[in-house]
């Protein structure tokens, strides 16, 4: 009988980090990049070993530098809530960053912008993140919005096929844990090409279920599609528009 090697615990601070990273919605070669951009070039290979546990001590600063990246002190990032006393990092506390902005425009027409968007290996989207959050009351996210900050992300649509509703410009909230299409409503998805979109969805009570897409804008013609293939990124649960 073979026995499985048992998977090697990763340090406390790679898993807080770890935390940190997926937070923000980064892959480690965008982490690798603000790395670099502050002034502490470093290579992805460097961050895989690091966070696949296979460097026990990194050379020099760099934990300092990837605590700087991901916008928290090297001694919270090391011990966690900044105390000094070791915690949990399967239960840490996250400072709090605020909602983090996609860095590119919902096509709402087909407008979108592929770039700077990265396809990592689990064939996932790592969308780009404006590096200056949105920052909302706490009770104004429990009591209105009702969703963990942790899942929502801004976005600014693009194009008219959601007029009245949504204008080019407006600003949605989204909660990227409502990834199903109930109830009927506004969502965040992907269109065939990968481009990010807002539209209306309809569930259809057919067999097997068929999703309506809609456009507010009556020029735009809806689209029946089957729903497994649907790529829901969330729900719209809020708005910010101009006057």
């Amino acid at each position: 009988m073979v026995v499985p090697k048992k998977r090697k615990r990763l340090p406390d601070w790679v898993r807080r980090a770890d935390a940190l990273r997926e937070r923000r919605g980064w892959s480690l070669r965008q982490l690798a990049a603000v790395m670099t951009e502050m002034g502490n070039p470093t290579d992805v290979e460097t961050l895989y070993k690091i966070f696949q546990g296979k460097v026990a001590q990194p050379r020099g600063s760099t934990v300092a530098d990837i605590a700087a990246a991901l916008d928290v002190t090297e001694q919270f990032l090391r011990y966690g809530r900044a105390s000094g006393v070791e915690d949990d990092p399967d239960d840490i506390t996250l400072p709090r960053n605020g909602i983090l902005e996609i860095d590119f425009r919902a096509g709402l027409g087909g407008g979108g912008t592929m770039e700077g968007r990265e396809v990592v290996r689990d064939g996932s989207y790592a969308d780009p993140i404006k590096e200056e959050a949105w920052q909302l009351p706490a009770r104004f996210i429990r009591e209105e919005i009702r969703v963990s900050e942790k899942n929502l992300r801004v976005v600014e649509t693009y194009g008219d096929s959601m007029a009245p509703t949504l204008l080019s410009g407006d600003r949605v909230i989204v909660d990227t844990g409502h990834q199903i299409p109930s109830p009927d409503g506004i969502y965040a998805l992907r269109d065939q090409f990968g481009f990010l979109v807002v539209k209306r969805l309809q569930v259809l009570r057919t067999q097997p279920p068929v999703v309506r897409i809609i456009s507010d804008n009556t020029a735009h013609a809806p689209e029946d599609v089957p729903i497994d293939n649907l790529a829901i990124v969330g729900r719209v649960v809020w708005a910010v528009k101009r006057i």
